[in-house]
């Protein structure tokens, strides 16, 4: 197959046009395009050995504000799906005062990751986890699950899963600038 993805056709189906997505060929290209480049710039093999801050699941010692974030990966880049992404979303509580963000100074919780935009799949995460990156100071998310394929094509019926983990880097300015200016 073009993508590298092991896809199952069926010719004939139960499913009613209404009760699945259809997609044209365009919509079936762009999600198959979409998936195979999620696929091949997603984690090198050890990646899954990273060592996560268990400090930012710890709740600050003076609590300030918090509130959710969520950041996204590029997604498509233009035409019908163009908000086609990768998404994870947060709750957070900075340390009253905070200046900059550390595994100190903020408290995550309720992670997790999505992905929406385009009809015909669904993404079922398995595990988030967020790292604190001591170089860059970004704070990292890793993810992993699996996408999960299913529409019509063509009257035909598409379907396949295949396991994938991405990586999402904040900026944690982000954070800051979604801050109330007294806090």
């Amino acid at each position: 197959m073009e993508y590298g993805l092991n896809v199952h056709v069926q010719e004939e189906t139960n499913k009613e046009s209404g009760e699945m997505a259809e997609l044209d060929e365009e919509g079936a290209e762009t999600l198959f395009q979409y998936i195979s480049g999620s696929l091949e710039d997603g984690t090198e093999e050890g990646d899954s050995d990273v060592a996560f801050t268990p400090e930012l699941e710890e709740p600050v010692d003076d609590p300030g504000t918090g509130g959710t974030h969520s950041v996204s990966l590029e997604g498509v880049p233009s035409g019908e799906y163009a908000d086609f992404n990768r998404v994870v979303s947060f709750s957070y509580e900075l340390e009253q005062g905070a200046e900059e963000i550390a595994p100190d100074t903020i408290g995550m919780d309720q992670l997790g990751a999505f992905s929406a935009g385009m009809p015909g799949f669904k993404w079922e995460e398995i595990h988030t986890s967020a790292h604190y990156h001591e170089e860059t100071g970004d704070v990292e998310f890793y993810t992993s699950g699996e996408w999960d394929i299913h529409f019509l094509y063509k009257g035909t019926e598409v379907q396949f899963s295949v396991s994938d983990d991405w990586f999402a880097p904040l900026d944690p300015e982000e954070i800051f600038e979604d801050l109330p200016v007294v806090w």
